[in-house]
């Protein structure tokens, strides 16, 4: 089932989603169908981006703006983060930028992310019961005694966060990181003896 297919089916239900920044907005008459509310949320970054690509279409209005300005607030925050790993870490620029992205991944979710009852593990999504739980920094729960929680929570979380930082356009900062080596890397040596080798700098 793909985003489109999901909307309608939220729409039958009476629910009316939306996007505000990279956060899915969802408004009910009702209680929602948990079914419904299941599907939403395993194609919740398939949803942000099929709203996101439809509302480019409409003209600019003040809330828009308020959307790009944070939009150029996060990759601001990216690029000072990759510089510092690079500059002062000591990282190659490739790297630094990979990190930075972790960073800013882990930062998006705990301003964004979904947040589990505290009655049930945010990994298997069982409940905690009278086992004991470990409070994550990001306000969930998982069970202590199963790392697998822990695994299968991040594995939840960080495609969904990824995917928002892709709408903002920070992969494909990522992206021109790479294109251009580090000027201290072996990898921009050996683009500069390319270059020679081929005339560019003769």
């Amino acid at each position: 089932m793909n985003a489109a297919e999901v909307l309608a089916v939220a729409r039958a239900a009476s629910l009316c989603l939306a996007v505000d920044g990279a956060e899915l907005v969802l408004e009910a008459c009702g209680p929602p169908p948990p079914a419904v509310l299941d599907l939403v949320r395993a194609h919740k970054a398939e949803i942000i981006a099929a709203i996101s690509a439809a509302n480019a279409m409409l003209p600019p209005s003040p809330a828009s703006q308020k959307i790009d300005d944070a939009v150029v607030d996060w990759r601001d925050w990216y690029e000072e983060r990759a510089a510092i790993r690079q500059f002062d870490g000591g990282y190659s620029r490739e790297e630094a930028g990979r990190l930075a992205k972790g960073e800013a991944e882990d930062r998006w979710h705990r301003a964004h992310g979904e947040r589990t009852p505290r009655n049930l593990c945010a990994g298997c999504r069982r409940p905690i019961g009278s086992a004991e739980p470990l409070d994550l920094i990001d306000g969930n729960r998982i069970h202590l005694v199963d790392l697998d929680c822990l695994i299968r929570h991040e594995n939840r979380w960080r495609p969904v966060a990824a995917q928002a930082l892709k709408l903002m356009g920070i992969e494909t900062l990522l992206i021109e990181t790479r294109r251009h080596p580090d000027p201290r890397s072996s990898e921009f040596e050996r683009e500069l003896g390319r270059e020679i080798a081929d005339g560019v700098l003769a």
